[in-house]
């Protein structure tokens, strides 16, 4: 049996030692929090909990930063940098660096400098600059949909946290969010359904009116074949001045079939372009102020289905899907 490492707790030595062996090289970070087991892989321990994870299924180096927030690792294709602190599972890498059929080792992780240096092909010490990957606001949930507002001042992101979706408008010169953010969207994936939790989605919709003055958002989830069991709705959130305009009902609790997968504002703000799910037509909905649910315009026929995306031309003389 392979020994494991003293100085670890009860806990961690049970994990270390137990049903996964230890590879053939142990890497210890510099403030003694956690260990990497070097071998067929590379699997990381949390020597206060004795929690483990698996970073990469084969590598060449392997190494710590020096006050161990972070381990890179380097495989046959690419470098992996790994935040250990990140409570996610599966371990997600915060930033991947192709080696672009080269091979790299002796791999150090400079946090002050904000760079990782590596010995490629046995001649030459390349930097990698690693910019915002290391910066103190770094988030662990990641964004699942963004938009950029047509004149590239705004930006919309939406993150999944639980079984929340998040809004939130930055701008794109200084990075700065708003000093508010929409509310966020209950996804309710959760509840009790029909549909195995693993095959449950929960996805953002969002749009920009031409003048980028305005942003439509919502989500669209499903936890439950056949009628909904909550209303799928869409907001108007006014970006200049970080507040909402108004919500609206898309598809009503209690319907079947009804949701909407696709969504852009006209270039005005003042109607919605929708798609429904399996549906061969475009509808237009007026957003009406004050009304809890838009009125229907018109409706454009000969559209395919299976539609993710949809948006509208500045003019409003063209629509596109896809």
């Amino acid at each position: 049996a392979t020994a494991a490492p003293t100085g670890l707790t009860a806990g961690a030595r049970r994990a270390v030692c137990g049903t996964e062996r230890l590879g053939h090289r142990i890497v210890l970070d510099p403030g003694g929090r956690f260990i990497a087991s070097v071998g067929d892989d590379v699997r990381v321990w949390n020597l206060r909990t004795g929690a483990s994870w698996r970073a990469a299924p084969v590598h060449a180096s392997v190494a710590f930063s020096d006050d161990g927030a972070f381990l890179g690792v380097t495989t046959d294709e690419e470098i992996l940098l790994y935040r250990t602190a990140d409570a996610t599972a599966p371990r997600r890498p915060v930033l991947r660096h192709s080696l672009n059929g080269g091979s790299a080792a002796q791999l150090r992780i400079d946090t002050e400098d904000r760079a990782v240096r590596y010995w490629e092909d046995g001649t030459t010490v390349r930097t990698l600059a690693l910019g915002n990957a290391l910066t103190p606001s770094w988030r662990r949930a990641p964004v699942v949909e963004a938009r950029y507002g047509p004149d590239g001042e705004h930006v919309a992101l939406a993150r999944r946290e639980g079984d929340q979706m998040r809004f939130e408008v930055r701008s794109t010169g200084t990075g700065q969010a708003a000093p508010r953010h929409p509310a966020p969207e209950e996804c309710h994936l959760s509840e009790k359904g029909d549909i195995d939790r693993a095959d449950r989605r929960c996805d953002a919709l969002l749009s920009f009116s031409a003048d980028g003055n305005r942003l439509a958002l919502g989500v669209r989830a499903r936890h439950s074949h056949g009628v909904r069991r909550h209303a799928q709705t869409v907001r108007v959130w006014d970006v200049r001045e970080a507040r909402e305009r108004g919500r609206h009902v898309l598809a009503r609790a209690g319907s079947n079939g009804e949701d909407v997968s696709a969504f852009a504002l006209t270039p005005d703000g003042a109607a919605l372009l929708t798609r429904r799910e399996n549906a061969v037509r475009l509808e237009r909905l007026k957003l009406r102020a004050g009304a809890a649910a838009p009125s229907q315009e018109g409706l454009l026929s000969g559209w395919s289905s299976g539609t993710d995306h949809l948006v509208v031309r500045p003019d409003g003389a063209y629509a596109a899907d896809g």
